[in-house]
């Protein structure tokens, strides 16, 4: 009997490919099959694959004529697994020695129909742990664990985050949805919804590199990122908005909702992009209108004293490039209120602009007028730090939305 099976979509990953398939078959646990879907590689992936199966019966390779994404590729692979259970596993990451047979052990002691895992983060210079880090040592039902993940922050919707059982993905026809980044979460949240009992395992036996080349772990993917986070909100929209009244999947979407709407909001697509981006119309572009709008413009709050500073001054600089930045422009518009500058403390991981208005990394010179208000619109974990910082360079007049 297959125990596992291991699904690795492989495309342009010749460096890395023979030490993530060695992981896995050096495993104690024996009965295992590897998928690999080569989807069109150009750098020698393809030849590598074929040289690796020779000597190995376990592994099977499925070839796409064209590259389809991952998404694409690992539908392949559920649709081929004879092994009870299912990981996914990505061509430049790998396992623990010990990390087949301990989930094993853990998805047949629990009856479970999904596991999720720990991650080690890693690049060529560190590695930390990350994933889900709080402990949950009991069998839960999926909506109770989407909950309790939701209330403690937690990274949790990305595919290879689970092992499920194999029979459990069938019967509710669970699979990736064809969207470039961002299809592993959509899995996840269909998997908690639809799951009567989930564990989690605090063995940490997911080796998760940072590849500055991968598809989804670069700055250069910021668009398809927030493509990515648009589509899963849009499912999730469409999917729940008959359980809105749960309180767990109400919690959830609005997590979901402040955790990602920065990246959504600053998405600009011309007319003929969303067709080719996989948006149907006109329902999708309704509700990126709506996300971008009308709910931001509900969700900015700022302190009557400020308003009256702000209209009065008619100049303020904006401090941050999430949600609440977003809903600062449109509010200084309405109110005819100038945007001198907005700053970020680093531009690493932040757009380049916002509507239009080009965000810079904070240096004291860039100021023109300190008499001008700023307005901390970052997540209220930073603003004390930022608010800090700017009266060390002597910047008095401040505020920060609420």
């Amino acid at each position: 009997m297959i125990k596992i099976s291991i699904i690795i979509p492989v495309y342009n990953k010749e460096r890395f490919l023979d030490k993530c398939i060695q992981s896995v078959l050096d495993s104690p646990l024996k009965e295992f099959e590897i998928i690999c879907i080569e989807d069109g590689s150009t750098d020698g992936s393809k030849e590598l694959l074929q040289e690796i199966q020779k000597d190995n019966s376990s592994i099977t390779v499925f070839t796409n004529e064209k590259n389809r994404g991952a998404a694409y590729s690992r539908n392949i692979g559920i649709t081929h697994a004879k092994g009870k259970y299912i990981m996914f596993l990505d061509a430049d990451d790998y396992l623990d020695t010990n990390a087949l047979e301990i989930y094993y052990e853990t998805m047949e002691k629990s009856q479970a129909q999904g596991c999720f895992i720990r991650f080690q983060i890693s690049s060529d210079h560190a590695s930390n742990e990350t994933g889900i880090i709080h402990e949950y040592k009991d069998v839960y039902r999926g909506l109770d664990l989407l909950d309790r993940f939701v209330n403690n922050n937690e990274n949790f919707l990305y595919a290879c985050n689970a092992i499920w059982q194999r029979e459990f993905l069938l019967e509710n026809k669970i699979q990736f949805k064809n969207t470039k980044i961002g299809e592993g979460g959509l899995l996840i949240l269909e998997g908690l919804l639809k799951a009567e009992r989930v564990v989690c395992s605090n063995f940490a036996g997911y080796h998760y590199m940072i590849n500055p080349t991968s598809t989804n772990k670069g700055k250069d993917a910021f668009q398809e990122s927030a493509i990515g986070q648009l589509k899963q909100l849009i499912f999730m929209i469409k999917h729940l908005k008959a359980d809105t009244e749960n309180r767990e999947i109400a919690n959830f979407l609005d997590w979901y909702i402040k955790k990602n709407i920065g990246g959504i909001t600053n998405l600009r697509l011309a007319e003929n992009q969303y067709t080719e981006k996989g948006f149907s119309k006109p329902e999708d572009i309704v509700l990126l209108s709506l996300i971008q709008g009308n709910y931001l413009e509900r969700k900015l709050q700022i302190e009557d004293r400020i308003e009256s500073i702000l209209k009065r001054k008619k100049k303020v600089y904006l401090y941050g490039a999430g949600y609440e930045t977003a809903a600062a422009i449109r509010y200084c518009h309405r109110m005819g209120i100038e945007i001198v500058k907005i700053f970020v403390t680093s531009k690493e991981n932040n757009p380049d602009n916002i509507y239009g208005f080009h965000v810079y990394e904070f240096d004291e010179k860039s100021v023109d007028d300190f008499s001008v208000p700023f307005l901390i619109t970052a997540h209220k974990k930073h603003q004390g730090a930022i608010i800090r910082t700017l009266r060390k360079k002597g910047i008095l007049n401040i505020a920060a939305a609420v």
